[in-house]
């Protein structure tokens, strides 16, 4: 695709330089046609694979809990029993012991983004909503195909799905004991969680679309006031998705809407994903707007929604500035315009190329781990150097960790690592990116901070981790490293600066924070 999009950009530069006056004007016209179209396939294209990867990090959370679930002989005791009994009191008994063996590991699932954690007996029969413990009993053969499709195959299912009230990207796994079938266990993600995922290195907007048809067969009317007639035909708004908190208003997003709805729903009826450019004088002065939709398929393959990212496209509005010169400054024009161009889409899918997924995270800790990190860091020092903005970090480790591992064993080890990224977690904010750098060691990447506010942070963070009691350990200290990133600095400078407050913290005593402020 790189290739031949820098053969296009070749071909088109020496038609116009070699091609009589009329014959360029006409290549001009239909080139720069081609152009827009290449570039809004190239967008779709990067769209589809970061939504594709987000799912994917998605699926992988979901396989880690089901994981933890067929590791507990407690849970296969109990969906044993409870697969083979109608005594109503017997599955009451049995539901509220599921309920606390699991309790904890729910808190921690939502703050991950899972919607719902859900147990059912064979034949799909709700045995246990954890967001709604008091329902129960229902069968969801005929309404839930996942479900269906479990029950039927014995084997794990990730899908998107409606459901009685939302949609959610469901994942579905069967639960055996020994080589009997006695239910299947479902963690589902709503698309705010995918949302999330994608804005963790984007900053664009989203909108959720998904088709009427399916709110009508499935919803209950006393719960259709969840959803919002949309723009487009067929199609209606999550009113939980519609939020003002992105680069566009919703106002914005509406008016864009309404400006390439005629040619929108010709595209929408063929289910498939592509993307459209617009322009509106009233939104940011007729800057142009790529707004990309992402098909969102059922189990069968049928899509029944679609994922919606509008974001800028500078690079849109130079080639259209330089159609018009063509016209008036032919020979001077054409040779910068091209050039213009050219480099402008070369850089774009130079960067595009680097960003091949999302980052990963730690399989203990379920935080960014090293590699993902990287990604993310060049990001934000370049965000952070092209608008003028402050970025901080906080390096920090956990003191005689070592220790720790010998006197109280690898299992507490773990259970302190898991339990400080939690903690941690909860006290910095969504824009923040929290990551395990190895071992006991963890850096926090703090966009837009100051190194006056970091260091307030991470003097909070040290209290509530010296004052939490960890299992048996009554006290357990953390020494912190602070500093802000400088003007035209690299990653590995702010690194090794950050690696060595943190040494002269653990060498003037531990537990405590050594700045730049106060080096």
């Amino acid at each position: 695709m790189i290739s031949s999009l820098y053969r296009n950009l070749f071909l088109f530069i020496f038609a116009l330089f070699f091609a009589i006056e009329s014959a360029l004007v006409l290549s001009a016209n239909h080139a720069g046609k081609n152009n827009i179209e290449d570039v809004l396939a190239l967008q779709s294209e990067n769209f589809h694979r970061y939504v594709s990867i987000a799912e994917e990090n998605l699926k992988k959370e979901a396989s880690i809990f089901y994981r933890l679930v067929i590791s507990k002989p407690k849970m296969v005791e109990i969906m044993s029993e409870a697969a083979q009994t109608r005594d109503e009191r017997k599955l009451a008994s049995l539901r509220g012991e599921l309920y606390s063996l699991f309790e904890q590991d729910y808190v921690f699932l939502k703050s991950r983004g899972v919607r719902q954690l859900h147990f059912h007996l064979p034949n799909a029969v709700s045995f246990l909503r954890f967001h709604k413990p008091e329902e129960f009993g229902d069968s969801l053969i005929e309404i839930r195909e996942s479900l269906q499709y479990v029950n039927e195959h014995r084997t794990p299912i990730s899908c998107f799905e409606n459901g009685c009230i939302y949609g959610a990207f469901r994942n579905v796994y069967p639960i055996f004991n020994k080589e009997t079938f006695v239910g299947t266990v479902e963690a589902s993600f709503s698309v705010l969680a995918l949302r999330d995922s994608l804005r963790k290195v984007d900053h664009s907007s989203y909108l959720f679309l998904l088709k009427e048809k399916t709110i009508s067969e499935k919803t209950p009317d006393d719960e259709k006031y969840r959803y919002e007639k949309s723009q487009f035909d067929g199609l209606v708004y999550e009113t939980r998705t519609l939020s003002d908190a992105m680069i566009f208003s919703l106002k914005e997003l509406y008016s864009i809407n309404e400006k390439i709805r005629e040619v929108a729903n010709v595209k929408l009826r063929e289910g498939k994903s592509f993307s459209l450019s617009t322009q509106d004088e009233d939104i940011y002065d007729g800057k142009t707007i790529i707004v990309a939709f992402e098909a969102i398929q059922n189990l069968n393959n049928e899509t029944v929604g679609y994922l919606v990212n509008y974001d800028f496209a500078n690079f849109l509005d130079i080639l259209t500035d330089n159609a018009n010169a063509y016209l008036s400054q032919l020979s001077a024009m054409l040779a910068l315009a091209s050039l213009i161009l050219f480099l402008l889409l070369k850089n774009k899918i130079k960067k595009d190329a680097l960003i091949k997924e999302l980052v990963t995270h730690d399989m203990l800790t379920s935080i960014y781990n090293r590699q993902g990190l990287d990604e993310i860091m060049n990001q934000k020092i370049q965000e952070s150097h092209r608008f003028g903005r402050n970025m901080s970090l906080i390096f920090f480790d956990i003191d005689f960790f070592k220790k720790v591992n010998d006197v109280y064993g690898h299992d507490i080890g773990d259970y302190v690592l898991i339990n400080i990224a939690k903690l941690v977690s909860k006290n910095i904010r969504t824009s923040d990116i929290f990551a395990r750098w190895g071992g006991e060691e963890f850096i926090i990447i703090l966009p837009e901070t100051s190194v006056e506010d970091a260091v307030v942070l991470a003097n909070k963070l040290r209290r509530a981790i010296e004052t939490r009691p960890f299992y048996e350990i009554k006290t357990l200290t953390c020494s912190f490293g602070v500093t802000q990133l400088r003007d035209k600095e690299s990653k590995e400078s702010i690194f090794k600066r950050v690696d060595a407050l943190l040494y002269k913290a653990k060498e003037s005593g531990r537990n405590r924070v050594m700045s730049d402020i106060n080096s």
